[in-house]
C-alpha cells in the first residue's frame, strides 16, 4: 500500500503500516505508524521512527532528509543520499550506500547493518557498532570523536583531528588518517591503511602496520602490544610498555622507556631511539641497534639470541644467550652469563661486570675485559682472537685459539689455547690440568697443569719463572 503525501509541506503522523511513501517538493515531516513498518521512502523532509520494528529503504532517486527516534534499519538507495539525525538524537541501522551521514547535537547510535555498508560520518556520533560483513566508513573533515564496536573493514579519517573508542567487546578495524585509538577491556585487533599513519594506541592489544610509514605512539597508561609492519613505536609515559614483535618479521625504531621486547618468528631489525634506552629483550632478534645515548639492555629469563650495536650495557639471563656484536665495532659492558659472545668485523672492546661472569666467546674480540669477582670464559668450537685483561679462567676451543693478555697485572688459568701472548706488566699463567700444546711469549710466569704441557717460547726471547 502506497501512501502520497497529497498536501504541500505537511505533518502527518501515519497510523497504518505503508510499503512506499512519497513527499512533495515541500517540506514534509512523516511520523511512521507505532506497529513497525517496512518502508520505502522519497522525497521526505524528516522521518521520525515508532515503537516497533521500521525497515526504511531508501528510493533510487536519492534523498535528503532529517531522521529521527529509532529506525532498525535504513539501506541506502543508488543515487546520492544525505541523512542527518535530528537534535534528539537517533538510533538507527544503516545499510546499503549512505554517501553521508550526519549526527546531531544529543546522542546519534550507528549500526551498520549485517548486510554491510559504505557511509561517509560526518558531525558527533556518540556510537558506531561494525557488522558481519564489509563496512566501509569515512569519517567527515571536521574532527570526529566516536566509540567504535564490531568489525569495520575500513574507518577512514577526516582532515582534522579524528578520536576513536573502542567497545569492551572486543574489536576488528582498518583505520587510515585516524589521530588517536584507544581500546577496549577485551581483544582489539587494528590494521593501519597501506597509505601510511601518524597515530596514537592506547589498550590496543594487535596492531598491524600498512605498506607505508606508520608512527605509532603508545599512551601514557602503558601497553600489552603486538606489533607488526610498523616502522616507529614511541612511548611517552613511564607505566610498562611490553611489545611483542609480529611473525611476519619487522623493521623499528623504538623511542622511549620500554620495559619489554620480545623477537618474532621472521628477522627483526629494531633501532633504539637516540634519547638511551632500558630495555628486557627476550626470543630472537636478528638486529639491535642502540641508539645516540646510553642504551641498557637485559635479556630475559627465558634466553634470547639477538645481534646487537652501539649498545652500552648487556645484561645475561638465566637460560642460554646467543649475542653477536654488530659489525661496525662496540664498546660494550657485559654481565651475568651469556652462553655464546660472538665479536664483529670491526674494534670490540667489551667489559665484563663486577659480578663474576661464566661466558662463551667466538669470533675476534679485540678486547675482553673482566671485572672484580671470577670471570670463566670459554671458546666456542670455531675458535677466536681475543685481547683479555683480568680474567680469572679462560678455556680454548677444539680450533685455533689466539689470545694476547692485556697491559695490567694477569693471574689467569688457560686451557686449550694455541697461542698465549703476555702484556706489558706481569702475567701469572697456569695452564689447564688436562694437558696443553701452547705457544707463550711474553709471560713472567707459568706453572703447568696435572698432565702433560708442551710449551713452546716465542721468537723474541723470554724471561720466564716456571
Amino acid at each position: 500500500m502506497a501512501y502520497n503525501v497529497n498536501t504541500a509541506g505537511a505533518t502527518v503522523t501515519l497510523t497504518s503500516a505503508y510499503t512506499t511513501i512519497t513527499g512533495t517538493a515541500n517540506t514534509d515531516v512523516i511520523t511512521l505508524a507505532a506497529a513497525g513498518n517496512t518502508v520505502t521512502v522519497e522525497s521526505l523532509d524528516t522521518l521520525t521512527g515508532a515503537a516497533n520494528t521500521d525497515i526504511v529503504t531508501l528510493s533510487a532517486v536519492g534523498n535528503t532528509m532529517v531522521v529521527a527516534g529509532t529506525i532498525e534499519s535504513l539501506i541506502g538507495g543508488a543515487n546520492t543520499d544525505i541523512i542527518t539525525f535530528a537534535a534528539s538524537g537517533a538510533t538507527v541501522a544503516v545499510g546499503g550506500s549512505i554517501e553521508t551521514l550526519a549526527g546531531g547535537a544529543n546522542t546519534d547510535v550507528v549500526a551498520l547493518a549485517a548486510t554491510g555498508a559504505t557511509v561517509t560520518l560526518t558531525g558527533t556520533f556518540e556510537s558506531l557498532a561494525g557488522s558481519a560483513n564489509t563496512d566501509i566508513v569515512t569519517l567527515a573533515v571536521v574532527g570526529n570523536t566516536i566509540a567504535v564496536s564490531g568489525t569495520i573493514e575500513s574507518l577512514a579519517g577526516g582532515a582534522n583531528t579524528d578520536i576513536i573508542t573502542l567497545a569492551a567487546t572486543g574489536n576488528t578495524v582498518a583505520v587510515s588518517s585516524i589521530e588517536t585509538v584507544y581500546g577496549g577491556a577485551n581483544t582489539d585487533v587494528v590494521t593501519l591503511s597501506a597509505v601510511g599513519n601518524t597515530i596514537a594506541v592506547s589498550s590496543i592489544e594487535v596492531l598491524v602496520g600498512g605498506a607505508n610509514t606508520d608512527i605509532v605512539t603508545l599512551s601514557n597508561a602503558g601497553s600489552t602490544i603486538t606489533v607488526s609492519g610498523v616502522e616507529a613505536l614511541t612511548t611517552i609515559g613511564s607505566n610498562t610498555d611490553i611489545v611483542t614483535l609480529g611473525a611476519s618479521g619487522n623493521t623499528i625504531t623504538l623511542t622511549g622507556n620500554f620495559e619489554s621486547l620480545t623477537g618474532g618468528a621472521n628477522t627483526d631489525v629494531v633501532t633504539l631511539g637516540a634519547a638511551g634506552n632500558t630495555i628486557t629483550v627476550s626470543g630472537t632478534i636478528e638486529t639491535l641497534a642502540g641508539g645516540a645515548n646510553t642504551d641498557v639492555v637485559t635479556l630475559a629469563a627465558s634466553g634470547a639470541t639477538v645481534l646487537v650495536s652501539s649498545i652500552e650495557s648487556l645484561a645475561g639471563s638465566a637460560n642460554t644467550d646467543v649475542v653477536t656484536l654488530g659489525a661496525l665495532g662496540n664498546t660494550i659492558s657485559v654481565t651475568g652469563a651469556i652462553e655464546g659472545l660472538a665479536g664483529g668485523a670491526n674494534t670490540d672492546i667489551v667489559t665484563l661486570g663486577n659480578a663474576g661472569n661464566t661466558i662463551i666467546v667466538t669470533g675476534t674480540i679485540e678486547t675482553l675485559a673482566g671485572g672484580a669477582n671470577t670471570d670463566v670464559i670459554s671458546v666456542f668450537a670455531t675458535g677466536a682472537t681475543l685481547l683479555v685483561t683480568g680474567i680469572e679462567s679462560l678455556s680454548g676451543s677444539a680450533n685455533t685459539d689466539v689470545v694476547t693478555l692485556g697491559a695490567g697485572n694477569n693471574s689467569i688459568i688457560v686451557s686449550s689455547v694455541e697461542t698465549l701472548a703476555g702484556g706489558a706488566n706481569g702475567d701469572w699463567v697456569t695452564l689447564g690440568a688436562a694437558g696443553n700444546t701452547i705457544a707463550v711469549s711474553g709471560v713472567e710466569t707459568l706453572r703447568g697443569g696435572a698432565n702433560t704441557d708442551v710449551v713452546t717460547l716465542g721468537n723474541a726471547g723470554n724471561t720466564l719463572i716456571l
